[in-house]
């Protein structure tokens, strides 16, 4: 486990660098690359599901008439940057707020051919 003792916390080696191949999908990295899955131990706050509330979120950031927000298989959540969204997130277990940390890695993919991670901690 990384450091953080109530919850998964992944250990980062990557220290600015691209931490996958260039043409390795974004999905494919996240299974096996620093932010892998590890076995949880017992009492970790694991996550059972997201609901990415693409609906109400799409028609927040005005982009619910793009193709991908409203197709009806596999929609893809798109927001506007520097604007507020949310997430519905169930853990396997009660959160405690005066134990658990959470924290969010973002992977954001612009018009540059480098690709950004954003890590959110809340």
């Amino acid at each position: 486990m990384g450091n953080c003792p109530y919850t998964f916390c992944p250990k980062v080696h990557h220290r600015g660098r691209k931490p996958y191949g260039r043409n390795e999908s974004d999905d494919r990295w996240a299974r096996r690359g620093p932010y892998s899955a590890e076995v949880p131990n017992a009492g970790d706050l694991v996550v059972h599901s997201v609901n990415f509330l693409i609906e109400a979120n799409s028609r927040f950031h005005r982009t619910n008439r793009y193709f991908l927000s409203k197709r009806q298989q596999n929609p893809k959540l798109i927001v506007r940057r520097g604007q507020p969204f949310e997430l519905r997130i169930t853990f396997e277990r009660r959160f405690r707020y005066g134990e658990d940390v959470v924290s969010f890695v973002f992977i954001v993919k612009g018009l540059s051919s480098i690709d950004r991670l954003i890590k959110l901690k809340c």
